[in-house]
């Protein structure tokens, strides 16, 4: 069952807010905003949190949710987190199938504990994708997303001194993907390359059906140059750039030109999905940069605020 739902997008420079209802048996947008933070908003992953940092991030979290509540106040209580790439380790591991849910967390910690010796696996948290879901990789290896656990403590904390009940966070690109299923419907074995587009450190996802079984962080600025050799680990699983059904790009600061030279460079076009044209809206709306121009950069937002509760 869905209940009206807040979805807050976090970048280094941005908190993005998306509340969404259901009533009269359709999804209303109720509201959608954007603050520049005063700071930036560093995730420190080097090195950890103090309680200054823990301070400072959410004094930044709280003066951005006032000016927004100044404005309209929400009508949820229930509140969802995307956060950028740069939050997150992300790691591919092999994995043994027949270990439980406890022992393959603790692998995945030892893993993390030998490639980063400077961090301490006890301090994160785990989500992983088995790859061996999908056709295309039949070997049982995970895509392992790791995220500290001082910056759930942080969020958990904006979340109890605003009375919001918090359900989900999530990394930005993967609730991007949730608007899959905007397209025309697709089969299970469709190929899609997603590409997200952040300020810092942007990734591309490639998928069957609505499972990624292949995701790759790079630097932004880099991102014309590493196509070529994406393309090459692809090609290890037999699969390039005439396999996708679609290629799909989404996210923050997405230039025409870097569209442009993507388009040139794959022969595709590519497409930047609407996360609102399902959302029925009220005529304010329509007037607001967020909702006619700037839609595609509010895909993880949006995608959070739709997660079914």
């Amino acid at each position: 069952m869905y209940q009206n739902h807040i979805g807050i997008n976090l970048t280094e420079t941005k908190f993005q807010f998306v509340e969404i209802s259901y009533k009269q048996k359709s999804f209303y947008l109720e509201n959608i905003d954007q603050i520049i933070f005063k700071e930036n908003l560093s995730p420190s992953l080097q090195k950890g949190f103090n309680i200054e940092s823990e301070s400072k991030i959410i004094s930044l979290l709280q003066e951005s949710y006032n000016k927004i509540i100044s404005k309209k106040n929400p009508i949820s209580k229930f509140i969802s987190f995307s956060l950028a790439n740069e939050f997150f380790v992300v790691i591919e591991i092999p994995f043994e199938p027949t270990l439980i849910k406890k022992d393959l967390n603790e692998h995945f910690k030892w893993e993390l504990s030998v490639l980063y010796p400077h961090l301490k696996s006890e301090d994160y948290l785990i989500q992983h994708i088995e790859v061996n879901k999908t056709s295309i990789r039949t070997e049982e290896v995970a895509i392992v997303f790791y995220l500290n656990k001082n910056v759930i403590n942080i969020i958990n904390k904006f979340c109890k001194v605003n009375n919001l009940e918090l359900k989900y966070v999530d990394n930005a690109h993967l609730a991007s993907t949730a608007f899959l299923h905007i397209l025309d419907e697709k089969k299970n074995n469709d190929i899609t390359f997603s590409f997200y587009i952040d300020q810092k450190l942007s990734s591309l996802a490639v998928l069957e059906g609505r499972i990624p079984f292949f995701f790759k962080t790079f630097d932004t600025i880099k991102i014309l140059d590493i196509i070529d050799d994406i393309l090459l680990q692809l090609n290890r699983y037999g699969v390039n750039i005439n396999s996708a059904n679609q290629i799909i790009i989404n996210g923050q600061n997405i230039t025409d030109e870097v569209i442009l030279k993507l388009e040139e460079k794959f022969n595709r076009k590519l497409i930047k999905i609407n996360p609102f044209e399902k959302l029925k809206i009220n005529d304010s709306f329509k007037n607001n940069p967020f909702y006619i121009s700037q839609y595609n950069s509010f895909m993880a937002a949006t995608g959070m605020a739709l997660r079914v509760i």
